[in-house]
């Protein structure tokens, strides 16, 4: 695991021959189930084709070449992992005094409720923004948008009133 956090540090790239010096080092010094170069490469591909992602290749207009990761993919992939989605934040918070994640600017304020996450599931019950949804003491309400506030979900709503009128 560690000579493959090694090989793919984005910055410092390793030749093999400078991880053939890592896994000699290794070997010399009594580690144990130390990987040949060859079984290692192995055990990458083999990660690769049952988790990895094959970026797309792209050429703009003017030649020139990058490749791109699908996005839903990615997504997807986080909201699937179980030591992943538990630490996905998906409701802008209200945060008091200093500002540490982007999801407690005020810039989420700038945003339409329905570009924010429109739904949240208590249990069995899926409630929506955007629809009446009824609270404990009976009162009818419209959600408009989820916001964490000290650690709570909350809404912000609209209480529904029936007029004498019928409106």
């Amino acid at each position: 695991m560690l000579l493959d956090i090694l090989d793919n540090l984005p910055r410092c790239r390793f030749t093999g021959a400078q991880l053939l010096l890592v896994i000699h080092f290794a070997k010399s010094l009594g580690a144990p189930n130390v990987p040949s170069l060859k079984g290692l490469r192995r055990v990458q591909k083999d990660l690769q084709n049952k988790c990895g992602q094959e970026p797309v290749k792209i050429e703009s207009a003017i030649g020139n070449i990058f490749f791109v990761n699908d996005i839903h993919e990615l997504i997807a992939r986080d909201f699937s992992n179980l030591l992943v989605a538990p630490h996905l934040h998906l409701y802008p918070e209200e945060a008091e005094g200093g500002i540490s994640e982007t999801y407690q600017a005020e810039r989420w304020k700038e945003y339409r409720p329905e570009e924010l996450t429109p739904m949240h599931l208590k249990g069995h019950k899926c409630f929506w923004i955007e629809e009446v949804a009824q609270v404990r003491d009976g009162t009818f309400i419209i959600l408009h948008t989820w916001i964490m506030r000290r650690g709570v979900l909350t809404t912000d709503a609209q209480v529904v009133v029936h007029l004498l009128d019928g409106r």
